[in-house]
């Protein structure tokens, strides 16, 4: 995390300090490039956040607090950044009407702003925290492929990948698609920004709940299911509604939802690093964490879209396949994404079993301080 931070900060420059004089080619090579030297340095900061909550605490209900806090500053994050970005480029750019030279510097002083954040930010993350709960057993020499074959005997690790991809790929393909739905569907795009403030806000209390039912007793497989079936109801309602208030209704049920999802999920990471490590005898934490085309089928046209609403046409009557795919690319993937994540999760029973494994790995770590 301390090494990673300053390759995350001059990444994040690098991007918006692109050579005005080089070719248009240079440019594109300029933007690959720095583009895949920014995404080393979050993989760095961002890859041990998940296995480290396993050395700071051996509670599960005290690790699930601890990453539900990291989810709602990371909420949090998300929404000063949309709330303040804009504005600081503006103002380094010395007026919004800015364009050209001045914009890109705009953009680029702002990076520089936010980086110089992230190196101190994680100093003090790196700085503060102490690792109270090591491994219980001395790690055991192993190539990667061994270590890779130890991890995908975890089942519970197997259902956890299922989950974390079709979760994100259902919440991904709604933001990718939401600019089309409200364009062409709702015909009303003025509605768009309450709707993704609605969808990063009403997380936060979710996650809290969510966390608060835990340290009730109520496990973590259930709080997650709950969490998509929530969600399962908001995409359902898109899937067949135009209207803007009900569309926006809708995201907010989603933002509910997905609080209770993306908390558990990183508090559930944890028990699944000591099951792995109660199984293989070899804490295999970070390997874990490293581990983890609808428009042109429905023949996508702006400019006969612009038309059509242009001309006061309903896109479902005119073009209904269009119409189809925009739908199906908004909401019917999540819809598949979260039937899939509410089945993967039926077997899962680690936290009914997870305090007979603690148990035993803490006495483990009795016997190695005895010998």
């Amino acid at each position: 995390m301390l090494f990673g931070a300053p390759v995350l900060a001059v990444g994040m420059i690098l991007l918006f300090s692109v050579p005005t004089s080089w070719s248009a080619g240079a440019k594109l090579a300029w933007a690959y490039i720095t583009y895949i030297f920014f995404s080393f340095g979050y993989t760095l900061v961002n890859i041990p956040l998940t296995p480290i909550v396993t050395a700071l605490s051996p509670e599960p209900s005290e690790r699930t607090k601890i990453s539900t806090t990291r989810q709602v500053f990371a909420t949090l994050g998300s929404l000063t950044s949309s709330l303040f970005v804009i504005p600081m480029v503006y103002y380094f750019a010395g007026s919004p009407d800015a364009t050209g030279a001045a914009l890109a510097a705009g953009y680029r002083n702002t990076n520089i702003i936010l980086g110089i954040m992230v190196i101190v930010i994680m100093c003090i993350c790196v700085f503060s925290i102490v690792e109270i709960n090591p491994p219980t057993q001395t790690v055991k020499k192993s190539t990667f492929l061994q270590d890779l074959g130890d991890v995908f005997r975890n089942k519970y690790y197997i259902m956890l990948l299922v989950l974390i991809f079709v979760m994100f790929a259902g919440y991904l393909g709604m933001y990718g698609a939401m600019q089309y739905y409200y364009s062409y569907v709702v015909g009303d795009v003025t509605a768009m920004p309450m709707a993704l403030s609605l969808l990063t806000i009403l997380a936060i209390p979710t996650m809290l709940v969510a966390a608060f039912l835990n340290g009730k007793g109520i496990h973590k497989a259930k709080i997650t299911q709950f969490g998509a079936v929530v969600d399962l109801i908001g995409y359902l309602i898109l899937f067949f509604t135009s209207n803007s208030t009900v569309a926006t209704a809708s995201l907010g049920l989603i933002g509910l939802g997905f609080g209770f999802r993306s908390g558990m999920f990183f508090a559930m990471m944890p028990d699944v690093f000591d099951y792995t490590e109660w199984k293989c005898g070899r804490c295999l934490a970070g390997t874990q964490s490293a581990v983890s085309a609808c428009l042109a089928w429905g023949g996508y046209n702006a400019a006969k879209l612009d038309n059509a609403v242009a001309a006061g046409q309903k896109i479902a009557e005119v073009y209904p396949k269009t119409h189809m795919a925009i739908n199906f690319a908004f909401s019917g993937i999540s819809i598949i994404a979260g039937i899939i994540a509410i089945v993967v999760m039926l077997p899962y029973d680690l936290d009914k079993k997870y305090p007979e494994i603690r148990a035993e790995l803490d006495s483990r770590k009795i016997v190695k301080a005895e010998s």
